[in-house]
């Protein structure tokens, strides 16, 4: 197998990084979708790499003809031992996956260091997104902040009806909650425990938007390269529903239809480049959004981590990772 790159599709990987140490458990929940999708990097792996499978295989796996037509090798965790891989790509560092592969006797250099993972834990809380909003002059009544203690969450929650409170580290709206009337008391249960678990909750205005977007890049040497656009849905509490299948230039049509420049799309790189770039390389997605009162926001979230619409864009063949 020298040569060959190990894919690994842990979705796992943000909760991963919010948790304090290299021995994260997901939920059953999410080890359902990992074991369902373990065989997606099958679309953008080379002939001839390898995917790992985190979980014991199901019968009929998805994706199971692109790993015949790709000839590609599947890997149990226990077969890692016997393996020499020129390069580790899962779908997203973290503590754990490091950990898991380091027992497994996978060569350091091919392992981020743990200085490196700790750099990578700071970037992906959302509280970066408040200096990438500061970057792309977002009006200081919109931006996000970060609160600490149950007083100042009632106190902007009065202040911001319909309003969303997040996790530090989530995904996919799996950390998201709206300030709706007559949620208190599932509201209250939910941020006890994420105060307890990550100390602080990200609070962010309504923009009443429209429809939600992502630039999608390629972080290497330094500087983030643009690889393309993904629209996306979300539901009315912010959680993740799907990808559309639009053309990159049926997006552009759209973003373009209600003024999107050029200029904006190098506001987000210089962000990129300014406060992410400097201490990771790798995949990158910034979701963004477009609301036909308050224009474009720019940074809704930052996902340091192969993305769907990222992997949508590799599909078609046009473009490759680093």
């Amino acid at each position: 197998m020298t040569g060959a790159t190990l894919h690994i599709f842990n979705p796992d990987t943000d909760f991963a990084l919010g948790y304090d140490g290299d021995n994260f458990t997901p939920k059953a929940n999410i080890i359902s979708l990992r074991r369902r999708l373990a065989l997606l990097p099958s679309l953008w792996a080379a002939p001839g790499d390898a995917i790992l499978l985190l979980d014991a295989p199901e019968k009929n796996m998805l994706y199971a003809d692109k790993v015949k037509e790709k000839t590609l090798r599947l890997v149990s965790v226990e077969d890692l031992d016997d393996n020499d891989f020129a390069a580790i790509k899962p779908w997203g560092w973290n503590p754990t996956i490091r950990r898991l592969l380091e027992r497994h006797n996978i060569s350091s250099a091919l392992l981020p260091s743990p200085g490196r993972m700790e750099a990578l834990k700071e970037l992906a809380h959302r509280r970066t997104t408040v200096a990438f909003h500061q970057l792309v002059d977002t009006p200081s009544e919109l931006l996000p902040c970060e609160l600490t203690s149950m007083a100042d969450i009632e106190e902007w929650c009065e202040a911001h009806p319909g309003g969303y409170l997040k996790a530090p580290w989530s995904s996919s709206g799996r950390g998201v909650r709206r300030v709706l009337p007559g949620d208190n008391l599932t509201l209250t249960r939910w941020l006890t425990g994420t105060l307890k678990r990550q100390k602080s909750v990200m609070a962010e205005p309504d923009w009443k938007q429209e429809f939600d977007f992502a630039t999608e890049w390629d972080i290497h040497h330094g500087e983030a390269h643009f690889m393309g656009y993904s629209l996306f849905e979300v539901d009315s509490r912010a959680q993740y529903k799907g990808n559309s299948r639009a053309s990159q230039q049926e997006i552009l049509s759209l973003l373009q239809s209600r003024g999107w420049t050029e200029r904006l799309l190098q506001k987000q790189r210089y962000a990129i480049n300014r406060i992410i770039a400097p201490r990771y390389s790798g995949p990158a997605g910034i979701d963004a959004l477009y609301s036909p009162t308050l224009g474009f926001n720019l940074c809704v979230e930052i996902n340091l981590r192969l993305t769907m619409g990222l992997i949508n864009i590799l599909k078609t063949g046009n473009t490759t990772l680093q």
